[in-house]
């Protein structure tokens, strides 16, 4: 009787013993397994959200700095052309017109250079004959006198 009361409380004892050590192992190793997983899924979902929207922010980075860049370029472009030909027009119109008032400059110049030079040349022809007429009247006028007391 006492070795089946021994028995029955070491077998008693063991069941205890190795229920409790069954029971820790088993839930450490669920704890652990759950851990696992729950990781490994949390990592892959945040890592594909992550990239998904990383690949978002820089499509949409990339369209937002185009448009700014291609319309900074236009305008820029635009200004400089706009500028550029603003110049050219402005220096083709100063040339002309100093061209013109050289040209119409020289050409009144001219003009007056010959009045001039015919104001002149017939003020010299008249003068020369009247001093002629007078030099012929005075000889003439001379011989006559002469001609008379003789």
């Amino acid at each position: 009787a006492r070795n089946a009361a021994t028995t029955s409380a070491v077998n008693a004892a063991t069941t205890s013993v190795l229920n409790a050590a069954t029971t820790s192992a088993l839930d450490d190793a669920t704890t652990s397994a759950f851990n696992s997983a729950t990781t490994s899924a949390l990592n892959s979902a945040t890592s594909s959200a992550l990239n998904s929207g990383t690949t978002t922010l820089n499509s949409a980075t990339t369209s937002a700095l185009n448009i700014a860049t291609t319309s900074a370029l236009d305008s820029a472009t635009t200004s400089a052309l706009n500028d550029a030909t603003t110049s050219a027009m402005y220096d083709a119109s100063t040339s002309a017109l100093n061209f013109a008032t050289t040209s119409a400059l020289d050409s009144t110049t001219t003009t007056n250079a010959l009045n001039d030079a015919t104001t002149t040349s017939a003020m010299n022809s008249a003068t020369t004959s009247s001093a002629l007429n007078d030099a012929t009247t005075s000889a003439l006028n001379s011989a006559t006198t002469s001609a008379q007391y003789a």
